[in-house]
């Protein structure tokens, strides 16, 4: 029994270790320049969205000198680096966990888009879906249809420990939605609107 069948299969292939090896090297590149992405394009969601008032201002703190979010950063890589160390199962349950808040993602899309479809038809679109709502219909029930698959007794139902990492991640993003509701945009608004008149 093997635990890298395809690396396997690439030596057998070609007669070599040497491109099993390859194989593997390349895989872990791949997850290199997942983490990468990950690391980069987080931290400047997270930076964005302490400027906003959505997320604490520790957050939106720039490098002096690299003008890159710091602390964003420091966060988020210190998560990747610990994450593996909690092991196998505890990474699964993160993963699967994610699925079904991706999905939920999905499905804030297209109500936005049937939304903005409704209120604001005249508004100028770099890209257009045609002239109906129907894409955006078809995105919200596909979207629904995939969260249901999440639910229990279905194929890709989580289980307990992933449904406690999912409503805890849900509880922190509304306890932040509520925050901002209170009137920390506006408040960081006008922070900046003095900033720039001083």
């Amino acid at each position: 029994m093997t635990q890298l069948a395809t690396a396997d299969a690439m030596s057998a292939l070609f007669g070599s270790t040497f491109f099993g090896h390859l194989l593997v090297v390349g895989g872990v590149a791949g997850i290199m320049t997942s983490w990468n992405a990950f690391i980069i394009g987080g931290s400047r969601v997270m930076f964005a969205m302490a400027q906003s008032g959505m997320l604490p201002k520790w957050f939106g703190r720039l490098h002096p000198k690299y003008r890159t979010p710091s602390n964003a950063i420091l966060f988020i890589g210190g998560l990747a680096v610990l994450s593996p160390l909690l092991g196998r199962p505890a990474l699964v349950w993160f993963v699967d966990s994610g699925g079904p808040a991706i999905v939920i993602a999905y499905l804030m899309v297209a109500i936005a888009f049937l939304l903005l479809r409704k209120n604001e038809p005249a508004m100028e679109r770099p890209y257009q879906s045609g002239r109906s709502s129907t894409v955006g219909w078809i995105a919200l029930v596909l979207s629904i249809g995939f969260l249901i698959i999440y639910l229990p007794g279905m194929p890709a139902a989580l289980t307990g420990p992933e449904w406690v990492i999912f409503v805890g991640w849900f509880l922190i993003g509304l306890y932040f939605f509520v925050q901002m509701s209170k009137g920390k945009y506006k408040e960081n608004e006008n922070e900046k609107t003095s900033d720039q008149a001083m």
